[in-house]
């Protein structure tokens, strides 16, 4: 029995310390991003209104500003001691020595001042001058080795492949990414040139100034540039800090969380120790239980209560170095996953570093001192003199509040898997207005030319039902145009988003005409007109929209409403959107006749070789992009998942501990029961109804908890599935289920225990 009780206090505290350690060290580092910058308490991020309106999730803030800003503040505000622009370039290749790299690199166009300002580690040493001419670019220190081996390749050429145009550089720097969180995801980094607005961060003198800036933004709002110019618009400081948590950051650079992850790590953090540590004091408390009579005859040859503390104390510390050696072998373990998970960059010298150490310390200092005060109360309470008789006396039945805790999480966490996997295939097989299974073709910009003689080539194919070009494709991107019209008199305004396509758009992607008609396919009519979605027609009730003139777009005549399609995550609405005719664009739209998409996808590859010999080939269903924007759906339920799994795990331990431990301590109670004709379906109905009993009232408080958490949960999606009451049921069932599992064996060895063995032990 004792060995049993170790081996599950050595588990429990391994797990439950190793899960609690790594995502509090997790929290820890999220709650101080940019930790390498002496200087981010002055750095702020300018925001400005969102001159496009807070519509269809959008913030009411936007971090794009526009050029001219931050020159102004420069120059009239004594208090903002520097600036740095920076802005995204999308690159399709790199050349490097006559070798050609897809691997699509982040590259930043920055301020010269840019590597000095975010205090960003230069292996070359040359942070004055790595950015001086249009030609410099910085490469970090993994593209380096990646292109150039171990030299050091200052002055080497780079033809990097942009959208728009190709162009050479020299490597003026190396740079090393800092191995904390930092706000900022890039590979290369070029100088900022030309009148373009764009992300901008000011250092203050003060972290103290901002109040002040704030105050000189409203007073001189007529004057500083914005964006929207023909209204005056209010600028802001958002802290650098804060400006990882915010949600308007979602350029291609950017790394950032949402809080909402951090309290639920935090919860799941607390959850796992919770159930860890009840199981160790159980466990702890059974092993006091085995050690009575041992500990009553020292106290009779004079031992102190505090004595028989400290000698307990001795064992437990034994069992706490075995679970700290478990632990962090289990941690090494478990920092790959974990890092997969939450898209994080932890390591084993992460925990060697002084918060970690401070962190361990006091969790371990904690154990000790519960483990301490546990004991002793005890000691004082429960063991007397008295207790060395032998008679048999029935153990009173208890509320077990940490059994029944164990359980609750439990059950709380089954719920919480099912409702969130539940909502995963909501997302998954939800109708969406689009035909999934329509594959998007990217052609590179350098070959964007041959994107119709791709379109008659595939056309060609006999397993291909509908081809189509576009500039943009939903999920794949679109825009949102501001759009003024005069309402009797009244001046109004609205935000449709944008797609264009040729004829065989609406078509190809299986969008729905409800009224009028869709493109003719013939060049000179078609660019004058456009189909509105059915949001953008709500907006305008009672009015008669086909053949008429879109409102705030004189150029453009309405020729049919078309079904609502997503074209974003179901976090969002679907906004109002309209569709002009375009014949041209670097997408490629295949629709394939069911059953053939292989084959179909063999010709693509085919196509593209002959054509585009020098890219991979690059192509994606519309169905694995619509996904691919619910990741983080994917991240949460692996995560909610692995807590789910330990902490069954955990309860499963000490249930069955605890029922080991019932069963010899009622040894006697089944021997006499068994004597006077007790059967074994008697013994063991005996032996599980106060698990029975705990399972219940663990429920009864796990639904209501599960249910709230939930409910908020599906808050954020503005298309979701429902908390069905079966889920609840099962969750339930699932429970009892896993403890009747984990005891019961137990409890039919005990019954099936020969009488006579037993009396004669006791």
């Amino acid at each position: 029995m004792n060995k049993l009780n170790s081996s599950v206090i050595i588990i429990s505290l391994a797990v439950g310390m190793a899960f609690f350690l790594l995502i509090s060290v997790f929290i820890q580092r999220e709650l101080n991003p940019e930790s390498f910058n002496p200087d981010k308490h002055r750095i702020f991020a300018l925001q400005t209104n969102n001159p496009f309106g807070a519509v269809g999730g959008d913030s009411p803030k936007m971090l794009f500003v526009r050029y001219g800003s931050a020159e102004y503040m420069k120059e009239n505000f004594t208090e903002v001691e520097s600036f740095c622009r920076i802005i995204h370039n999308s690159v399709t290749q790199v050349k490097v020595n006559n070798n050609s790299f897809y691997n699509q690199p982040v590259v930043l166009n920055a301020s010269s001042n840019f590597f000095n300002f975010f205090n960003y580690t230069l292996l070359s040493r040359n942070e004055q001058t790595v950015l001086k001419s249009k030609n410099d670019i910085a490469i970090s220190k993994e593209l380096a080795m990646k292109y150039f081996g171990n030299e050091m390749p200052i002055g080497k050429p780079i033809i990097i492949s942009f959208k728009s145009e190709e162009k050479e550089f020299l490597v003026s720097g190396v740079f090393e990414k800092p191995n904390t969180v930092t706000q900022f995801n890039f590979d290369m980094v070029s100088l900022f040139h030309g009148e373009r607005n764009s992300r901008c961060y000011v250092k203050l003198d003060s972290p103290l100034s901002r109040q002040k800036m704030e105050q000189e933004f409203e007073r001189l709002k007529d004057e500083i540039p914005v964006i929207k110019g023909d209204s005056p618009n209010q600028y802001d400081l958002l802290p650098m800090n804060e400006a990882y948590y915010s949600s308007m950051r979602r350029s291609i650079f950017d790394l950032t969380r949402d809080k909402a992850d951090l309290w639920i790590a935090i919860l799941v953090a607390l959850l796992i120790l919770g159930v860890g540590l009840f199981n160790y004091l159980i466990l702890i408390k059974n092993r006091l239980n085995d050690n009575s009579k041992n500990y009553i005859i020292n106290r009779i040859h004079g031992a102190s209560n505090k004595d028989l503390t400290l000698l307990f104390m001795r064992e437990v510390f034994v069992l706490i170095l075995v679970s700290i050696g478990l632990g962090i072998l289990l941690l090494k373990l478990l920092i790959p996953y974990f890092n997969e998970l939450l898209k994080t960059t932890i390591t084993a010298s992460t925990f060697i570093q002084f918060n970690s150490l401070a962190l361990s310390i006091l969790l371990l200092g904690l154990v000790a001192v519960i483990s301490y005060f546990f004991a002793q109360i005890h000691i004082r309470t429960k063991l007397s003199t008295t207790n060395m008789k032998c008679s048999f006396q029935p153990i009173r039945r208890k509320i077990n509040v940490m059994n029944i805790f164990q359980l609750a999480v439990m059950i709380v966490l089954i719920i919480s898997f099912s409702v969130i996997i539940k909502q995963i295939q909501f997302v998954n097989n939800k109708e969406i207005g689009l035909d999934k299974n329509v594959m998007a073709i990217k052609i590179p910009q350098a070959y964007k030319n041959l994107s119709k003689a791709f379109k008659e080539e595939l056309r060609a194919n006999p397993n291909i039902k509908e081809v189509a070009l576009t500039p943009s494709a939903p999920f794949l991107g679109h825009f949102k145009l501001l759009f003024n019209y005069d309402d009797n008199g009244v001046k109004k305004e609205y935000y449709p988003c944008f797609f264009s396509g040729d004829a065989s758009f609406v078509k190809t992607l299986g969008i729905r005409i409800l009224e009028g008609e869709g493109f003719s396919g013939n060049p000179e009519v078609d660019k004058h007109k456009c189909l509105v979605n059915k949001s953008l027609a709500s907006l305008f009730p009672n009015q008669q929209l086909i053949g008429k003139s879109m409102p705030g777009n004189s150029d453009k005549t309405i020729i049919g409403i078309v079904d609502d399609f997503h074209f974003s995550n179901l976090k969002r609405k679907i906004e109002p959107g309209f569709i002009e005719y375009r014949d041209e664009g670097p997408n490629v739209l295949v629709k394939a006749i069911a059953g053939q998409e292989k084959e179909v996808e063999a010709s693509i590859a085919g196509i593209w070789s002959k054509l585009i010999p020098d890219y991979p080939v690059n192509f994606e269903s519309l169905d694995l992009r619509y996904k691919s924007i619910h990741d983080e759906n994917k991240n949460f339920i692996r995560l909610i998942g692995s807590c789910s799994i330990i902490s069954i795990f955990l309860s499963m331990m000490g249930l069955f501990a605890i029922s080991v431990d019932k069963s010899v301590k009622l040894t006697k109670e089944i021997g006499i029961r068994k004597v006077n004709g007790a059967s074994v379906l008697e013994i063991i109905q005996l032996l599980n109804k106060d698990f029975i009993k705990w399972v219940s009232i663990a429920y009864v408080i796990a639904v209501p908890v599960a249910w709230y958490a939930m409910n908020e949960w599906l808050k954020g999606f503005a298309y979701k599935t429902e908390l069905s009451w079966w889920i609840f049921i099962l969750a339930g069932l699932m429970a009892l289920f896993i403890a009747l599992i984990t005891i019961s064996w137990q409890s039919f060895k005990a019954a099936r225990r020969n009488p006579i063995d037993a009396l004669r032990d006791e």
